[in-house]
């Protein structure tokens, strides 16, 4: 009966950390917010981040667009190995984040005409 409860139990509590995870710091993006017609590019620094990546909306969680991560290049001032994701084609007004499967999700940012 303990095992049973357990079962039940546990998948619930890791839905529930999940849902609350702490944006990943490997996704570096302008918090401030993006122009639509403009260019827009977030830059991953994690090995884990291996072909694609997604803009969601941020009050659903629908991915709006996908994209596939550049080549890594090498950024001479930190050291670090970056991946661009450019998502400058996507020009919907609103509040997202950028999901990159095996590492996380963003910190939310807007994309709109009064970003600054």
């Amino acid at each position: 009966m303990r095992n049973a409860q357990i079962s039940f139990i546990l998948p619930i509590v890791l839905l529930t950390i999940r849902s609350f995870a702490e944006p990943s710091l490997d996704i570096k993006l302008d918090q401030v917010g993006y122009l639509p017609d403009q260019p827009k590019s977030a830059f991953i620094s994690s090995p884990q981040a291996k072909g694609s990546f997604q803009i969601r909306c941020l009050s659903d969680k629908r991915v709006l667009f996908k994209g596939k991560l550049g080549d890594p290049a090498s950024d001479p001032d930190s050291g670090d190995t970056l991946r661009e994701a450019d998502f400058s084609a996507f020009q919907e007004k609103g509040d997202y984040f950028i999901s990159v499967p095996g590492l996380g999700e963003s910190f939310p940012f807007k994309i709109g005409p009064d970003v600054y």
